[in-house]
């Protein structure tokens, strides 16, 4: 139990470490987002390791560095060195599916984000190892492999599928043809899983087949725009000159500073600025956009005289000229509306 603990552990260190690095040089990621060439070349990728899911070919590790993920070591600095390269041995199964997830948390660019999905990550895959140090002696009764865990594979393929999708949003046009996109995947990846899996017996399996099915087909009838799309808040293009002249006049100014391929932009597009509260707060201040999706000369030095880092960013100016507050990655209605409370005080 406690060398089981320990090789946990490193799994959890090694695991954590990658979701950290990938958020931490997420900036120069959102950087590359902004040609098209690579947003085709990394939905091409995910494609790629979607099909490998799906068994169009397999993931081969090389020999050398699968010794050095396989090499036993003693006493529990072993069983810890271990877990740390356990990741070699479980690339052919997991390595696409990991791959995904680092440039997710890459594009959110928040350590935070990164530590607890990968720590969640290693937990899943190191919880068995506890659960066969505690149950060793009932190891007959564990599940054999077979079926079901082919039709894991094409679970994660739908998964990686649905991640193509999600950083193909750049090249889509309109929010409402992304939502009908995202909505046939979803309930294609769930029919899909319900057919594939339906050969397979167990009455433990079938509980997840169809739980994990039907929940994909309800998410993506969910999905469906089927309801006209809620006005924002009417921004304006970013311009020194009419920031000024808002100013001078005694208007508070809200600056946006967004990108089409920055995912928390399009959610505080989607649920925030969308919120009639904040559309009806929105009458007493002037609201600007930086769109720093293609970075011009004239965004780029606004980027830097307000000593933006990343996207999105919300900077807060009072009537006074003074910078009151700012704010990164996306927040709810209600926590916006108490900010924009600093600039706007109620009467």
């Amino acid at each position: 139990m406690p060398h089981a603990l320990v090789y946990l552990l490193g799994m959890a260190l090694m695991y954590s470490a990658l979701g950290v690095a990938a958020a931490l040089t997420g900036s120069l990621f959102g950087q590359m987002m902004q040609n098209p060439i690579v947003v085709v070349l990394l939905v091409g990728t995910m494609l790629l390791l979607a099909a490998s899911m799906f068994g169009a070919f397999e993931i081969v590790v090389p020999a050398a560095l699968m010794q050095l993920g396989s090499k036993s070591y003693a006493g529990f600095f072993g069983t810890f060195v271990m877990g740390l390269t356990v990741g070699i041995m479980a690339a052919p199964c997991v390595g696409p599916f990991v791959i995904g997830l680092l440039t997710f948390v890459s594009e959110r660019q928040s350590p935070l984000l990164g530590f607890t999905l990968f720590f969640t990550l290693a937990l899943g895959l190191g919880t068995p190892f506890v659960f066969l140090a505690i149950f060793s002696g009932s190891l007959q009764k564990l599940p054999r492999s077979g079926v079901w865990m082919v039709w894991v594979r094409k679970m994660f393929g739908v998964v990686l599928l649905g991640m193509a999708l999600y950083f193909a949003r750049p090249l889509i046009p309109g929010d409402a043809l992304f939502c009908w996109l995202s909505a046939v995947v979803a309930v294609a990846g769930g029919l899909y899983l319900l057919w594939a899996g339906s050969k397979t017996g167990g009455a433990v399996f079938n509980f997840f087949r169809f739980g994990i099915g039907l929940g994909l087909i309800a998410a993506g009838l969910y999905l469906m725009p089927l309801n006209p799309a809620k006005e924002g808040l009417a921004f304006k293009p970013y311009n020194k000159e009419a920031v000024a002249k808002a100013l001078a006049a005694g208007r508070p100014v809200l600056i946006d500073f967004t990108a089409d391929w920055c995912v928390p932009c399009r959610e505080l597009k989607s649920f925030t600025f969308t919120d009639e509260r904040v559309r009806a707060k929105s009458v007493v201040f002037d609201a600007f956009a930086v769109d720093l999706t293609t970075v011009e000369p004239d965004e780029l030095a606004a980027k830097k005289e307000y000593n933006v880092l990343g996207v999105p960013t919300v900077i807060l100016i009072g009537p006074d000229g003074a910078e009151k507050d700012r704010f990164t990655g996306f927040i709810n209605a209600d926590e916006f509306l108490t900010k924009l409370e600093k600039i706007t005080p109620a009467h």
